[in-house]
């Protein structure tokens, strides 16, 4: 894996992209946008907007996430607006704000009229 890593005891202010996966381990202001994770270690801190397929939260973050999963994990504090598909909330971890579900495109298009529907005979789905 090619990680992006902000270590121990860095501050960062503004906007991070990175191709693959972001690693805090320090304090991040800002925006940032990451192809694939962002993960925010323990006593380390997030505040501003993450754009990533998922975000695990073992540290503070408080903004806004737009991500497919949003994992906060035990220790974590999320305070903020989270949009994604999957939100795991693990125990003893913090959360307040809102949540709102992405739509999965792929389940809004399946109708009586599509092809994936041909596998149904006599009221029983063949596999």
């Amino acid at each position: 894996m090619e990680d992006t890593i902000v270590s121990k005891e860095t501050e960062l202010k503004g906007t991070i992209k990175c191709g693959k996966n972001l690693v805090v381990f320090g304090d991040v202001e800002g925006r940032i946008e990451a192809k694939e994770s962002v993960k925010i270690e323990a006593k380390s801190k997030v505040v501003g907007e993450v754009f990533a397929k998922i975000l695990y939260v073992k540290g503070v973050f408080d903004g806004d996430a737009d991500c497919d999963t949003v994992h906060i994990l035990e220790g974590g504090s999320f305070t903020g607006n989270i949009k994604s598909r999957i939100l795991v909330i693990d125990s003893k971890c913090y959360f307040s704000g809102k949540n709102e579900v992405k739509s999965d495109k792929k389940l809004d298009t399946y109708t009586s009229e599509n092809k994936q529907f041909d596998n149904f005979k006599d009221d029983k789905i063949a596999f």
